[in-house]
């Protein structure tokens, strides 16, 4: 739920997948997109990233690690450079916090993807 409400494009993203494509919901439905800017964009990202990675985290979980993904740590790479752009374009001294989620978050996904295409070694 929070997930839609700080990137609506995700919401619509996941409305239009398959409703048992679980693992595209989650990859390309909320790990790909980014919340909305403006005047709270900061704390957004900061809260996105850790929503998503809750998700993400939950998908390889509730998967056990053994379903892979096609391109699934590309992904995560075009996901994090996204989130760092956005990040680059932030101001103010929030910005120091939000820098150490995203790229907390960040590295935990790459991780966790890496380990998913070893397990099933779905490139």
């Amino acid at each position: 739920m929070m997930a839609h409400y700080l990137s609506p494009k995700s919401a619509e993203t996941v409305s239009q997948l398959e409703l048992e494509d679980f693992s595209s919901r989650i990859v390309r439905g909320y790990v790909l997109s980014l919340p909305v800017g403006g005047r709270d964009a900061a704390p957004d990202l900061a809260k996105y990233c850790i929503v998503t990675g809750f998700l993400f985290r939950g998908w390889v979980t509730y998967t056990k690690g053994e379903e892979g993904y096609p391109g699934l740590v590309g992904i995560v790479n075009e996901a994090n450079g996204k989130r760092q752009e956005r990040l680059e374009m932030l101001k103010g001294p929030a910005r120091g916090e939000v820098e150490r989620i995203v790229k907390s978050e960040g590295f935990r996904m790459k991780e966790m993807a890496m380990k998913v295409q070893r397990n099933t070694g779905i490139i």
